[in-house]
C-alpha cells in the first residue's frame, strides 16, 4: 500500500484552503465598527455620498488589527455601502500581514450586518494558498461566511475547486458542499482528491470528507464513503481514516478493503495503518502470479522508517489466507503476521498462530495439510515457499491418490521446499507417523523423524533412537520395534520398511509369536517381513523357538519361512525336541510347519530324519516323507536298547508312529522288514517304546533265525516277537522250520513257542 506521506500531506494541505474563509469571516466580524457609516451629520439619510480613496482601520491597544482600502465608496439610502476595487488586510501582533482579501466590488448592509464581495474575489494566506470566486458572502452578526457558487484554490502547484462553501466562525467549522476536488503534482504524474463534501473543524484540528470520497494518483486509489483527517497543533496530519466501503488499490494491483481504514503518520511520514470490519478486513495482492488473499476481523500494517513501504502486516481473529502461488488453497488461524523484504509485494515470512490449519494442493504431487498452534512460512526471493516451521500439537498429512501419510507430534516440525514443492521434513521430538493405503495401515512412533521428497512426492522416511511400528489390517494387529527405521516409497507409494538394530516383532494375537533379530525388512508389495543379520534371528512361539539365517513373515497369508541353518526347539509335556533343517515353512492358518533340506528331529539321543518333516501343532500330528530314518534308545534292565527304523514315510499322532513303504526295523538282536510298521509309545512318556506292530507281509531275522508272517508284534520290554497269519513260520538252522498260525520266539532265551493246532516242525 504505497500511500506516500508527501502525497497525503499535500492532499490534506489543499483541504486546509478553506481555513482562509474562516479568517476572512473573522476579519469582517472584527471590522463591523470599521465599516459603520458615520453619524447623520456627515451623510444625511436622504442623499447618497461618494468618496474616493477610501481607507478604514481598526486598532487595538494602539496597533492595527485590520485595514480596508477601496478606490471608491458610495453610501445609498437605507445604509447600503458599495465599495470598488477593495482590499482587506489582517495583521498579527507583530504588525505583519497575515491574510489579504481582494475584490472588484463589496456591498455592506449595515442593518442586516451582511457584506458581499464580488468580481474576481481572491483570498491570500501567508503560506501562499489562494482562493478565488466571483462572490463571497459574510454575515457579521451570525458569524458565518458562504460561497454558493464555483470557487477555486491553489497552493504552489496544487489546484482545487468546489461549488459551495460555508464557514461557521463561532463554532470554527467549515464545510465544502458539492464537487470538492483537488489536483496535486506527484512524481511526474498527478494526484486527484474528490468528494461530495468536506468539513473542517478548526478547534479540533479535524477534517472530514464524505460522499464518494476518492483519492487517486499514479500510485493507487483510495476510496470510501467518508474520510476523516486528524491534524496536530502544527497542522500536520496525524491520522487518516476512511470509513464505509473503504478500499485502497495500488497501481501494482494490490488492494486493502474493509469498513474502515486508519492510517497513522508522524512528522509527515507514514507509520502504520489498520483495516477493520465488519464484516471483514481484506487484503488482495494481484501483483504476483495467482495473487494473495487475506481476510480477518482486522488487518494492521507497519511502514518502514522512511514511511514508503510496508514492513509487515498483522491480521487478527478469524484469519483466512489463500495464495495460489504458494499452493495454499486455504488456511485458517487466529492471527497472521506477514513480513516483507525488498519491494513490499515480495513476502519474506508469514507467521500464523492459534489453531492454525493450512491446506496446500500441489497438482500431481498431491495435497498437503499442516495443523499446529503456530506455523511459520518462509519464502524465497522468487516468491515460492522455501521452508516452513510448525509448533505445538502438529499434525501434517500428505495425500496422493489412495495413499496418505500423517505425522503427529507435540514438538517442532521443519519443512524445506524446492520450487514450491516439499523437499524435506524434520521432526525432532516424539513423533507418530501413519501410512494408509488399500493394503492396510502402518503406524510408527519415534523420538525423531526425517522425511525426504522428490518433486513433492514422498520418497523416504528415516528415524533413529527407538522406533515402534504397528501393522494394522482389518482386525489384524502386529507390531515391531528397533533402534533405527527407514521407509522407502516409489511415486509416493509405500515400497519397503527397513528396521535395524534390536529388531523385535510381535504377532499381536493369541499365539504370542515374537521375532528378534538385527534387521527387519517389510516389503509392501508382497506384504512380507524378512528378518536377518550376522547373528541368526530368533522366532519365539508358545512351545519353543526357531533360529535361522533368515526369517520371512507373510502375515497376510499367515505364513513364516525360515532359511539357512534352521534350528527349532520344541517344549511339550516337559520334554524338549530339536528340529534341524535347511529351510522351514509355517502356516498358522492350518497349523502345519514344514521342514526341508535335510531335516532332522532330535529328542535327547533319539532322532528322526527324512527329506521332508511336517508338523501340525493344532492336530498334534507329524509326517516325515522321503528316506525316513529313525534312531531310538530305550532303557531296559539297566541296559539301553538301540533301534533303527527306515521307511518311505512316517506319520505320528497320539503316541503312534506309522511307518510305511519298505519299512526296516533294526536292533542289535533282530531285523524286521514289512510294508507297514507302527510303533506304540507310552501315554505318560511319549519317548518310551511299548510295542511295535508290522503288517502286510513281515520278514524277521534274529541272528541266524528267520521268520515270516502276515503280521508281527514286537514287545521291546519282554524282548519277544509274535508272528501271526497264514503261512507264518520260523526257520532256525539245526532245528528246522516251525510253522503255525502264531509263533512266538523269545530273543533273550533263544527259544520259539508254536501256538496252533496245526503247528508242525520240519527237520
Amino acid at each position: 500500500m504505497n500511500m506516500q506521506s508527501s502525497f497525503l500531506k499535500k492532499t490534506l494541505a489543499a483541504l486546509v484552503i478553506v481555513l482562509v474563509i474562516a479568517i476572512a469571516a473573522n476579519l469582517y466580524w472584527r471590522q463591523r465598527q470599521a465599516v459603520r457609516v458615520p453619524e447623520g451629520k456627515l451623510l444625511p439619510p436622504e442623499i447618497s455620498h461618494q468618496t474616493t480613496r477610501f481607507e478604514y482601520s481598526q486598532n487595538r491597544d494602539g496597533k492595527p488589527v485590520f485595514k480596508v482600502e477601496a478606490e471608491v465608496s458610495t453610501e445609498s439610502v437605507g445604509g447600503i455601502h458599495t465599495l470598488k476595487n477593495v482590499r482587506l488586510t489582517r495583521f498579527d501582533a507583530q504588525q505583519k500581514t497575515q491574510e489579504n482579501v481582494y475584490g472588484e466590488n463589496a456591498v455592506y448592509n449595515l442593518a442586516r450586518k451582511e457584506i458581499v464581495f464580488s468580481g474576481q474575489v481572491r483570498i491570500q494566506l501567508p503560506d501562499g494558498l489562494e482562493v478565488s470566486s466571483e462572490e463571497v458572502r459574510a454575515d457579521l452578526d451570525k458569524e458565518w461566511v458562504h460561497i454558493n457558487q464555483h470557487f477555486s484554490f491553489k497552493l504552489q502547484q496544487a489546484q482545487g475547486e468546489g461549488k459551495s462553501l460555508f464557514y461557521d466562525i463561532g463554532k470554527k467549522q467549515l464545510r465544502v458542499d458539492r464537487g470538492f476536488a483537488v489536483v496535486l503534482p506527484q512524481n511526474g504524474g498527478k494526484a486527484e482528491v474528490t468528494a461530495e463534501r468536506a468539513d473542517y473543524q478548526l478547534a479540533g484540528e479535524y477534517i472530514q470528507m464524505a460522499g464518494n470520497t476518492r483519492i487517486t494518483s499514479n500510485r493507487g486509489e483510495l476510496t470510501g464513503e467518508q474520510v476523516e483527517v486528524f491534524l496536530s497543533p502544527q497542522k500536520e496530519v496525524q491520522k487518516l481514516s476512511v470509513i464505509g466501503n473503504a478500499r485502497y488499490r495500488t497501481s501494482a494491483g494490490e488492494q486493502f478493503s474493509g469498513n474502515q481504514i486508519d492510517t497513522y503518520l508522524k512528522e509527515g511520514k507514514l507509520v502504520n495503518f489498520e483495516v477493520l470490519g465488519p464484516p471483514q478486513a481484506a487484503y488482495e495482492n494481484k501483483a504476483v502470479s495467482g495473487g494473495d488473499y487475506l481476510t480477518a476481523a482486522s488487518i494492521r500494517g507497519k511502514f518502514d522508517p522512511r514511511g514508503e513501504t510496508i514492513e509487515d502486516l498483522r491480521a487478527e481473529e478469524e484469519v483466512n489466507f489463500r495464495s495460489p502461488r504458494l499452493k495454499i488453497v486455504d488456511s485458517r488461524s487466529r492471527t497472521l503476521t506477514a513480513f516483507f523484504h525488498g519491494h513490499r509485494s515480495e513476502l519474506n515470512r508469514v507467521s500464523m498462530e492459534g489453531n492454525v490449519a493450512i491446506h496446500r494442493e500441489s497438482g500431481p504431487a498431491g495435497s498437503e495439510n499442516i495443523h499446529g498452534q503456530q506455523i511459520e512460512v518462509f519464502l524465497a526471493p522468487g516468491q515460492l515457499m522455501e521452508s516452513a516451521r510448525a509448533r505445538g500439537n502438529v499434525v501434517i498429512e500428505f495425500k496422493r491418490g489412495d495413499q496418505s501419510r500423517k505425522l503427529t507430534t507435540v514438538g517442532v516440525v521443519d519443512l524445506a521446499y524446492e520450487r514450491g514443492l516439499v523437499r524435506e521434513l524434520v521432526s525432532r521430538s516424539q513423533t507418530v507417523v501413519e501410512n494408509q493405503s488399500p493394503r492396510g495401515r502402518q503406524v510408527f512412533q519415534a523420538p525423531a523423524v526425517r522425511a525426504a521428497f522428490l518433486q513433492g512426492v514422498l520418497e523416504r522416511i528415516s528415524s533413529t533412537g527407538g522406533v515402534v511400528l504397528e501393522f494394522l489390517q482389518g482386525e489384524s494387529r502386529r507390531s515391531t520395534s528397533s533402534n533405527d527405521l527407514e521407509v522407502f516409497y516409489r511415486a509416493g507409494i509405500l515400497q519397503q520398511i527397513v528396521q535395524s538394530e534390536n529388531f523385535h516383532f510381535t504377532s499381536g494375537d493369541s499365539s504370542g509369536t515374537e521375532i528378534f533379530g538385527e534387521r527387519g525388512v517389510y516389503d509392501a508389495v508382497s506384504g512380507t517381513v524378512t528378518v536377518s543379520g550376522k547373528k541368526p534371528p530368533v522366532l519365539r512361539f508358545a512351545e519353543g523357538e526357531t533360529t535361522a539365517s533368515s526369517l520371512v513373515l507373510d502375515p497376510g497369508r499367515e505364513k513364516i519361512t525360515a532359511t539357512g541353518a534352521v534350528r527349532t526347539v520344541l517344549r511339550r509335556d516337559g520334554q524338549s525336541f530339536l528340529l534341524i533343517a535347511g529351510a522351514m515353512q509355517a502356516d498358522s492358518a492350518s497349523g502345519w510347519v514344514q521342514y526341508s533340506s535335510s531335516p532332522r528331529l532330535v529328542q535327547g539321543a533319539n532322532s528322526i530324519s527324512g527329506q521332508l518333516i511336517r508338523m501340525n501343532n493344532k492336530s498334534e500330528e507329524m509326517v516325515i516323507e522321503g528316506e525316513v530314518k529313525s534312531f531310538l534308545i530305550q532303557e531296559q534292565d539297566s541296559s539301553p536298547k538301540k533301534y533303527w527304523l527306515s521307511s518311505g514315510k512316517l506319520t505320528y499322532r497320539n503316541n503312534l508312529a506309522r511307518y510305511e513303504n519298505d519299512v526296516v526295523l533294526r536292533s542289535e538282536e533282530l531285523v524286521l522288514k514289512a510294508p507297514l510298521v507302527e510303533a506304540h509309545f507310552s501315554g505318560s512318556n511319549s519317548s518310551k517304546l511299548e510295542k511295535v506292530t508290522a503288517a502286510g507281509g513281515v520278514h524277521l531275522t534274529q541272528r541266524q533265525r528267520v521268520g515270516e508272517g502276515e503280521t508281527a508284534r514286537f514287545f521291546p520290554e519282554e524282548q519277544k516277537v509274535v508272528l501271526e497269519g497264514k503261512g507264518a513260520y520260523v526257520f532256525e538252522p539245526g532245528r528246522g522250520r516251525f510253522s503255525g498260525r502264531q509263533l512266538t520266539f523269545f530273543i533273550r532265551e533263544n527259544r520259539v513257542l508254536v501256538e496252533s493246532s496245526t503247528a508242525s516242525q520240519v527237520p
